[in-house]
């Protein structure tokens, strides 16, 4: 089994037991580009969640799953233990690093797994970009903009820093795909 597949079996695990308990969520992080054709290899995987303490109970009682909470970074990470190495995510909350509210609109499935939808993805990498510059969220950026502009909706994207994004990036499909964006909302 390749890493990706490993991966993707995580995230489908913990998201079965948090369905079952009736927690929204969806995943997010680097991984979401992987899981749609980029050729970047990451295990940045994030689940938006509406709390710790609900996610820490559902994986209480399973052997499969561990729960580690860093009290220095205020962050909990689950970890898949079914393959070595284990396969670590990170629970991020609800209206921090995606939306606050969890639906159809924010939501999309991909191999009947909960992921942030393609603009809600964009918008938190947009906002994680604009503050610490890394070439790995610039990468995911432009991955997204790039293959899937159709599917972009301008009105949740925070259009300045777009603008900056794409004048500092100087690539020409991500101008090309930015502009074709505009266009479809006539600006």
């Amino acid at each position: 089994m390749t890493r990706v597949e490993q991966c993707f079996r995580a995230c489908s695990y913990l998201s079965a037991l948090l369905t079952q308990k009736g927690i929204p969520h969806a995943f997010s992080g680097g991984f979401l580009t992987v899981a749609l054709g980029s050729p970047r290899e990451t295990e940045e995987i994030f689940c938006v969640c509406p709390g710790f303490k609900s996610v820490r109970q559902a994986c209480a009682n399973t052997e499969v799953l561990s729960t580690q909470l860093a009290p220095w970074s205020s962050r909990l990470y689950v970890i898949y233990n079914e393959c070595i190495p284990p396969v670590q995510v990170e629970i991020v909350p609800a209206g921090e690093e995606g939306p606050r509210n969890l639906d159809a609109t924010t939501i999309m499935a991909i191999s009947n797994v909960p992921f942030l939808s393609i603009t809600e993805f964009l918008r938190v990498k947009l906002r994680v970009w604009a503050s610490r510059r890394d070439p790995c969220d610039a990468h995911d950026v432009m991955f997204i903009l790039t293959q899937y502009w159709e599917a972009i909706d301008i009105n949740r994207i925070v259009e300045p820093d777009m603008d900056l994004f794409v004048q500092q990036n100087n690539v020409p499909q991500v101008k090309t795909a930015w502009r074709a964006v505009k266009g479809r909302y006539r600006m």
